[in-house]
């Protein structure tokens, strides 16, 4: 069911970035380049606190990480992301999962306000429930509005929204975050 939600805001944004694209003829889908100069790269350090609402458990729980990323490929963002959040199993006992996450984002560009700073990507990695392994997808959409921009520096509050696919004992899980981001 929140794959359903997740898909259906992926959807409505490339709707939004088309219909947006033909009123003022700028794209939000940026021309595909090598980065050219080390700007380009966009690397940044962030932060991450919000919410885990795990299908199953009837609690929202808070859920909190960091984030390093930068841009190898204009418009393509690499990003590794550490978070912890809990659930209760179907015992009902709490169970604590770290989860270790390299994601592909697609960024946008444009003059279109907020879609002009949103991605889409998807995300793939470790995650770990009560001392075991599991392997873990999260398919993530999210925007970063500048709040200081500086010549060679920015910091940006945005959001993000993600659903986290496991092969382990949980449920989907529909992850809600705030971020700061400082842009180097």
């Amino acid at each position: 069911m929140i794959t359903k939600y997740i898909s259906a805001a992926t959807v409505l944004i490339f709707g939004l970035s088309y219909s947006y694209a033909e009123v003022d003829n700028s794209s939000v889908f940026p021309n595909l380049k090598p980065v050219a100069n080390s700007s380009e790269y966009k690397p940044h350090v962030g932060i991450n606190l919000g919410m885990s609402d795990t299908e199953g458990d009837s609690d929202v729980r808070p859920i909190g990480g960091i984030n390093v990323g930068f841009q190898p490929y204009v418009p393509f963002g690499i990003v590794g992301e550490y978070f912890i959040d809990s659930f209760e199993n179907s015992d009902d006992d709490a169970v604590n999962r770290h989860s270790l996450m390299v994601s592909m984002n697609y960024n946008f560009g444009g003059t279109t306000p907020i879609l002009s700073h949103s991605y889409v990507g998807v995300g793939v990695g470790p995650t770990v429930e009560d001392g075991t392994v599991y392997f873990a997808t999260a398919p993530q959409i999210g925007f970063d509005l500048p709040l200081i921009e500086r010549e060679d520096t920015s910091l940006t509050m945005g959001m993000q929204a993600k659903v986290l696919l496991t092969t382990g004992t949980s449920e989907e899980a529909l992850l809600a975050t705030g971020s700061v981001k400082y842009w180097y």
